[in-house]
C-alpha cells in the first residue's frame, strides 16, 4: 500500500498489472505528464574553400614538315600491235591458176572445166598442181567425179603436205574424207589419162 516513487522516464511507457487467484486489492491510480524534449542547438560548422591552383596549359609546339611531292613518271604508251589484214578468201581452179603457188586462209579450189581434159594422144598422162600456203589447213570436199579405177592407176587426185608426203589418192565418185594439212601449206595434183574423163573436183579450204 505504500506508493511508489516518482519516476522519469524518456521515450515510451508502458504500465502492466499483473494479478493471480489469491487477494485482491483496490488496484491503483497514477498522473503521468509528457514534455517536449528541448532541442539542442547544432552549430554550423562553416566549410572552409578549398585552394584551386589554376596550371596553365603549355601549348605542344607542332613542327611543320614540308612534304615532297613524289616524281610521276611519264605515262609509257602502250605500243600499238598492227593487226595484219586477213587474206580474203579465193576462188582457184586448177585451169586458171594451175602450176602456181597462191597465199589463202580460205578459198574453193576446183578443176575449173565441168569436165577435165584427156591427155593428148602423144603422152600417157597429164598433171595440174596448185599450192596453197597456210598454217594447218582443213580440206573438205564438196563434189567429186575422176575416173575410177584399182589403186587409182589412171586418173586420180592426190593431197600432198609441206614435206612433199602424200595426204591421200582418191578417184571415183565417192567424196573423199575430210583431209588435214598440219604443215604450211598443201599441193593439189589432178592426173588424167588419155582414157575416161571425169567431171573434176571441187573443195573447201580454210587455213589458221
Amino acid at each position: 500500500s505504500t506508493l511508489p516513487p516518482t519516476a522519469s522516464f524518456s521515450g515510451s511507457v508502458t504500465v502492466a498489472l499483473h494479478s493471480d487467484e489469491g487477494l485482491e486489492k483496490s488496484g491503483f491510480d497514477l498522473e503521468f505528464r509528457c514534455e517536449e524534449a528541448t532541442p539542442v542547438p547544432v552549430t554550423p560548422v562553416p566549410e572552409t574553400p578549398v585552394p584551386t591552383t589554376s596550371v596553365p596549359e603549355t601549348p605542344i609546339p607542332t613542327t611543320s614538315v614540308p612534304v615532297t611531292p613524289m616524281p610521276v613518271p611519264p605515262a609509257t604508251p602502250e605500243p600499238v600491235v598492227a593487226t595484219p589484214e586477213p587474206i580474203p578468201a579465193v576462188a582457184l581452179t586448177l585451169r586458171n591458176d594451175g602450176g602456181r603457188t597462191v597465199r589463202a586462209t580460205a578459198g574453193r579450189l576446183s578443176d575449173g572445166w565441168g569436165t577435165y581434159p584427156t591427155a593428148p594422144e602423144d603422152r600417157d598422162w597429164i598433171e595440174w598442181s596448185l599450192t596453197v600456203r597456210g598454217e594447218s589447213c582443213v580440206l573438205q570436199f564438196t563434189s567429186f567425179d575422176v575416173e575410177e579405177s584399182t589403186a587409182c592407176a589412171y586418173d586420180n587426185l592426190e593431197v600432198l603436205g609441206s614435206d612433199g608426203a602424200s595426204l591421200g589418192k582418191f578417184c571415183g565418185s565417192s567424196l573423199p574424207p575430210t583431209l588435214m594439212a598440219g604443215g604450211d601449206s598443201f599441193t593439189v595434183v589432178l592426173r588424167s589419162d588419155a582414157g575416161v574423163a571425169g567431171s573434176g573436183f571441187s573443195l573447201d579450204f580454210a587455213c589458221l
